[in-house]
């Protein structure tokens, strides 16, 4: 009976953490459609380590990337910033 709730348990967590995944994406793909309605800025910069660790940086820097070249410019730069101390706070 225990393990059978230890299991429950386990189920439901799984769950949540894969709402909490498709949340954080759909969120992440939000911000970066409000960033590529500011036409008028010359550059991007994007601090990868703001509330990102090295694996949702290497999932999600390129699809911003792509995002704001379809959505914003295909030709403006965009720079990736990484080891700020913003980013390790």
């Amino acid at each position: 009976m225990l393990l059978l709730r230890l299991l429950v348990v386990v189920l439901r967590l799984l769950r949540l953490l894969l709402l909490l995944l498709t949340l954080s994406y759909s969120l992440f793909a939000a911000v970066g459609a409000v960033i590529a309605q500011v036409k008028q800025a010359a550059v991007i910069v994007i601090d990868c380590n703001w509330n990102m660790g090295p694996g949702e940086i290497t999932t999600n820097a390129p699809l911003i990337v792509q995002q704001l070249r379809e959505e914003w410019s295909a030709t403006k730069p965009i720079v990736l910033a990484e080891g700020t101390s913003a980013g390790d706070a």
